[in-house]
């Protein structure tokens, strides 16, 4: 669900010692505007072999400079070589000719490898190193990586493997891009101790009953609190909705001016509807159950009530409807709340941000489970996978299941899960972690449950998040938006609506 910024290993960084130049106008003899004259020509670079794969494009500024022209062509040229696949953006880092733009050449042995930006490239590097397995690894930022995926395989440059968010694992399936694990090699191929794996972390990789994403590492909603903010107000960690509220209210009238803060809109993007679902589970409420939409009931109305009530209260500004997905642990790390609602996999920005490192981090903040509603308990809510998934036109589908058996032993995610806090997705790599960070959080993951598995899962999240804002803003009171959002799930999905709790008393 995020990470750090991560350049490409390889990636040539100046583009000043290419060996071509650039000519000093845009301009030919066609009537062509400027953006189309600068990305044919960045293109016939591109194509000439004058800017060759991995080698980083000339900046905006140095562009604009070079051909005297405003920005925005620029930035248009920029944004639609993006927008093709042909190049890769990275903030901070320029703009890169993709390795994985160009057909493989024939002969050529090596697994194309397809990451979201953060610690996968160099992870799985070195794993592929030390199995002398020939790889291109090519990291894309997390917003893109979804759309970079679908357009490979619509050309037919899909990777042999991606890192992909789970809840897009069943979608990938429904359209065939993605092979079953139980397929591979023709005769069952899993990877070996498939019982060392937490039960609810594979079942996320796990559409119409074959496993189409082994996981990677996985993560889970809850709440993180700055430990001192809370000792000055004589509160411990909330276990119900109660006592958060009571929490929420002394940090309040401490001088706390945003006790609590949740990322709750559409720029928030999953992470409000991994937030949102964390909640909900804590008073069971469900989106989808025994294949029917299941959103209208009551629990989840009494979910989005009570986060309208903390609004009214004054405990989380109305505001955060337009925060982004790492904005909470943001806030949280420069003391501006006290208590967030976020991914356990936020850990290591927190401490980055903290100037401790992931272990040194429980001394200054806490980790739990969401607080129980009136119809739960607390809960390890919702979790959140990274799964590595096999293409259909992969090469060599064996040998890229064979480097994700060896990227997925104990010691390898014990050792990633040191570094970034994210959660192995089997035991004993939560033992042999021996990180009391990973060890609190898993204990919160095992309780937790997966989000809806359906294909349309984007459409139907993007519906949520609608929905939260919906209600926090206050054009519609929380029992009409569960019913209105339920009939557009419904619409989406094809599944009936539940029928009310008392028509299913009465039956009973």
């Amino acid at each position: 669900m995020g990470g750090g910024t991560l350049t490409p290993s390889g990636l040539r960084p100046k583009w000043a010692t290419l060996p071509f130049e650039l000519p000093k106008s845009i301009k030919s003899a066609e009537p062509l505007p400027a953006y189309f004259e600068l990305k044919r020509l960045l293109m016939d670079a591109i194509l000439r072999g004058e800017l060759r794969p991995g080698d980083r494009l000339p900046t905006e500024h140095e562009l604009c400079r070079h051909f005297s022209i405003s920005r925005t062509p620029v930035r248009r040229a920029l944004a639609e070589l993006v927008e093709e696949g042909v190049v890769l953006r990275y903030r901070r880092s320029g703009s890169f000719v993709n390795p994985h733009w160009f057909r493989r050449k024939e002969g050529v042995s090596e697994l194309r490898i397809l990451v979201p930006e953060g610690p996968w490239e160099r992870f799985l590097g070195a794993v592929a190193m030390s199995a002398g397995e020939p790889v291109s690894i090519v990291s894309v930022p997390w917003p893109e990586l979804r759309q970079q995926v679908r357009r490979a395989v619509a050309e037919g440059q899909a990777p042999d493997v991606a890192v992909l968010d789970s809840v897009w694992t069943a979608e990938l399936a429904e359209a065939g891009f993605l092979v079953p694990f139980d397929e591979i090699s023709g005769n069952g191929f899993y990877p070996p101790a498939r019982e060392d794996f937490f039960d609810n972390v594979l079942a996320a990789g796990t559409y119409d009953g074959h496993i189409y994403g082994w996981p990677a590492m996985a993560n889970v909603a809850g709440l993180w609190y700055r430990r001192q903010p809370l000792e000055e107000v004589g509160a411990r960690p909330p276990a119900t909705w109660t006592e958060l509220r009571d929490t929420l209210d002394r940090l309040r009238q401490a001088g706390r001016v945003t006790p609590f803060v949740m990322s709750a809109g559409p720029l928030g993007g999953e992470t409000t509807t991994f937030s949102l679902l964390a909640f909900m589970a804590s008073n069971a409420a469900t989106v989808l159950d025994d294949g029917h939409v299941a959103l209208a009931g009551r629990p989840t109305a009494e979910t989005l009530a009570f986060l309208v009530d903390l609004v009214d209260r004054g405990l989380m500004d109305r505001d955060v409807v337009s925060l982004e997905w790492d904005d909470p642990i943001k806030l949280l790390a420069r003391g501006e709340t006290a208590v967030a609602l976020a991914g356990s996999y936020d850990g290591a920005e927190l401490a980055g941000a903290l100037g401790v490192q992931v272990d040194g981090l429980w001394d200054q903040a806490g980790f739990v489970a969401v607080p129980g509603g009136p119809r739960g308990r607390p809960t390890g809510g919702v979790l959140g996978a990274m799964v590595y998934g096999v293409f259909r036109q992969s090469r060599n589908a064996t040998r890229a299941a064979e480097l994700i058996e060896r990227a997925t032993r104990p010691e390898p995610v014990a050792q990633i899960a040191r570094a970034t806090g994210e959660i192995p997705p089997r035991r004993s790599a939560v033992a042999l972690a021996r990180s009391p960070f990973v060890t609190e959080t898993a204990a919160v993951l095992q309780e937790a449950v997966t989000r809806p598995i359906t294909p349309w899962y984007p459409r139907v999240s993007n519906q949520l998040q609608l929905m939260l804002e919906a209600v926090l803003i206050g054009r519609l009171t929380p029992a009409v938006a569960a019913k209105r959002t339920a009939e557009l799930i419904q619409a989406i999905t094809g599944l009936p609506l539940a029928k009310p709790e008392s028509a299913r008393r009465h039956q009973r």
